[in-house]
């Protein structure tokens, strides 16, 4: 292996110890934190391997809300082995074992930019790979169901063959295997265009200096690259494509529908903008704010990272040092050292362009932690390789071991946590489903942001799983999809509304479940022409689970108290009445949309009307009108004042010809 080969025997054993303690620390941390049972994991991740494996094309129709539709081959896996029954703890260290391989390949691109005496290399490399290990963001979902840490191995991969394709013997055939983990990378997950675009990006420059010295390769090296791109992205991404395709009429529904029209869904493009408010000045601060022990900043959970503060303030000191010392010669040396390697200096070039390439883009986008986890992974190299520099050189080990110091004792002193941390109990899940409900090939939907797919693993392979009004409020009446239509309808089948409550909201709300009144929920269920069933009972399963803290079990009970209600048939006249009365503000809603477009995105939802409040939600932003007692309102997720927007006294039309003020852009979602 490359990473020992500068090394002689001790010192290969001395890292070859390093890295099992690494590993170990890697197991370790994850069986201490317990399995996550996380949102997406209820939701999709163990949904889109059954829609895979089963054919459940024409069956279910958006079961796991807007993410039903995403590639489920990277995570059959673990929905293999969790449907198999294999035990929790050898799950979550399989998957565990795989994602360590991210810190391999984070010190295999360390190892291509140390210098200096072997020791001192041995020293930098095993501080990177701590610093690599610590970052919040692996830490939480290593060992887990998230798939960013699988495909993050595919784009480090292909990284590491880029900027070492030079020194092959076969650089072709280098330059299509780092295609080839692009591809596969993109197939796991789109996000990570981010990451092609940026390594394009690097190979731009490069060609570009090609061109300049007029190397013909340039043609050959961008075409096996573009080639094994298109492979590995087809290997992965192919067939569901080639699925969602012939189904929805677009290779990636319901995503950027904008551009192809499918049928089934609005003409938009779907963008999470929940982070994105900061602007610009607030990627730049975006360094700075993620070292605070707070939820919302950069992801949704509490997981401060000083390290690319860290960085911030290495790269500030190393200019400050150019700046005062103002002398060309002694300048450089402050910045690169004595005699740095003509081909490290160029591989520092490319690592640099490629993160800041990466970094731009996806502040730009999403702002999501969880998809630049390459980014976080990767700060260690550049924290090392500002350290290396002359300025820094003679303290480089002191003081990388001060950021691993500082950075292990935020988190602990955060009691950094799973998404949704769970005691281990044998198996996976633990769905406690009725045997009437379990053995029914009726239709079963939900209504919630939380459609509990994973339901579906203990129901009859026959039986039917929607979501109507999720993160996507599908529409209804007249508008209603074929496709939800032609289910609805068929009277051949019975349909199970399947309400779910998280037993933490039991305590916070105060629900007494022999005393739920459902009758409620006709509002939402007639447009679609069903009701509840007057004096039904409705069945009772549950998932079960117990919530986990940092070094402590939590004594509340966790897990969801799931109902099973039969439904019945509306009347052509009640669901009329239902549909007119739910688009009683239609004309409103959508006024607001025409005139606010950035605050009420995307345009089109529908309306849904529950408990005497008309809301219309704004999927993947958080942002909500709703009515309540006589006034339009606008909210945000995170946010607790609600702005007022118009007096339902007036007239409609009235309000129409009023300007109504929009609502402040929501800058912080992190509530001190």
């Amino acid at each position: 292996m490359s990473l020992f080969r500068p090394f002689d025997r001790t010192q290969r054993i001395v890292l070859a110890m390093s890295l099992l303690i690494l590993f170990a620390l890697s197991i370790g941390w994850t069986l201490l934190a317990g399995k996550d049972i996380n949102f997406d994991q209820l939701n999709y991740h163990l949904y889109g391997p059954r829609l895979l494996l089963e054919n459940r094309w024409q069956v279910d129709y958006f079961a796991a809300s807007l993410q039903t539709y995403l590639n489920g081959v990277s995570y059959l896996p673990f929905y293999w082995m969790v449907t198999q029954g294999w035990n929790d703890r050898l799950i979550a260290i399989i998957l565990a074992a795989v994602h360590f391989v991210n810190i391999l390949l984070v010190l295999a691109l360390m190892a291509r930019l140390l210098e200096g005496s072997a020791w001192q290399r041995l020293a930098l490399l095993v501080i990177a790979g701590a610093l690599a290990l610590m970052a919040p963001m692996y830490l939480i979902q290593v060992g887990s169901s998230f798939n960013d840490p699988l495909s993050s191995i595919f784009v480090l991969g292909a990284l590491l063959l880029y900027v070492s394709h030079e020194e092959s013997r076969r650089v072709l055939w280098s330059l299509v295997l780092t295609g080839l983990c692009l591809g596969v990378a993109l197939g796991i997950k789109l996000t990570n265009a981010i990451f092609i675009l940026s390594l394009f990006a690097v190979a731009a420059v490069d060609y570009a200096l090609r061109f300049y010295r007029r190397d013909t390769s340039i043609l050959v090296r961008a075409t096996v690259l573009g080639l094994g791109l298109v492979v590995g992205f087809l290997a992965l991404h192919g067939y569901w494509s080639w699925k969602l395709l012939i189904n929805f009429h677009s290779p990636i529904f319901p995503y950027y529908n904008n551009l192809f029209h499918a049928p089934d869904f609005p003409d938009i493009a779907i963008q999470d903008r929940r982070f994105l408010g900061g602007g610009w000045l607030g990627l730049f601060m975006l360094p700075f704010q993620m070292v605070r022990s707070e939820a919302w900043i950069y992801t949704e959970t509490i997981a401060p990272d000083l390290r690319f503060a860290a960085l911030i303030i290495l790269m500030a000191i190393l200019a400050a040092s150019f700046v005062i010392l103002r002398l060309r010669r002694i300048g450089q040396a402050a910045l690169h050292g004595p005699t740095p390697a003509s081909t490290q200096r160029h591989v520092t070039k490319q690592i640099v362009l490629f993160f800041v390439v990466s970094f731009l883009i996806w502040g730009g986008l999403f702002r999501i932690g969880r998809y630049a986890l390459v980014l976080w992974l990767m700060l260690p190299v550049l924290i090392i390789a500002v350290l290396q520099t002359q300025l820094f050189k003679r303290y480089a080990i002191g003081l990388g071991g001060m950021i691993v110091l500082a950075q292990g004792l935020l988190s602990a002193e955060n009691r950094l946590e799973r998404w949704e941390g769970t005691r281990w109990s044998g198996a996976w899940l633990d769905l406690d489903i009725p045997r009437q409900i379990s053995e029914s090939s009726g239709i079963f939907l939900s209504l919630e942001t939380q459609s509990l797919s994973a339901v579906g693993l203990k129901l009859s392979p026959d039986a039917a799983l929607l979501n109507l009004t999720g993160q996507y409020v599908q529409p209804s009446g007249t508008s209603m999809p074929p496709r939800l239509r032609a289910i609805l309808q068929n009277e051949m089948r019975p349909i199970y509304l399947m309400r779910s409550f998280n037993r933490a909201e039991q305590v916070i709300q105060a629900i007494d479940w022999e005393r739920i009144d459902w009758s409620g929920l006709n509002t939402v269920l007639m447009p679609y022409g069903l009701k509840m069933t007057p004096g039904g009972e409705c069945a009772r399963g549950a998932l079960n689970f117990t919530p986990t803290t940092f070094f402590a079990e939590s004594t509340r009970r966790g897990g969801y108290e799931i109902f099973f209600c039969r439904l019945q048939r509306a009347s052509q006249g009640e669901v009329a009445a239902a549909v007119a009365q739910q688009t009683r503000f239609d004309r409103l809603f959508e006024h607001l949309e025409r005139r606010c477009p950035s605050s009420f995105y995307p345009p089109g939802s529908s309306t849904v009307l529950t408990s005497g409040q008309y809301v219309r939600s704004y999927f993947n932003t958080g942002t909500h009108m709703l009515t309540s007692q006589g006034v339009l309102y606008a909210g945000a997720l995170r946010r607790l004042e609600l702005n007022a927007l118009a007096d339902l006294e007036k007239p409609i039309a009235e309000l129409l010809d009023t300007p109504i003020a929009c609502p402040p852009a929501v800058v912080e979602r992190n509530l001190r």
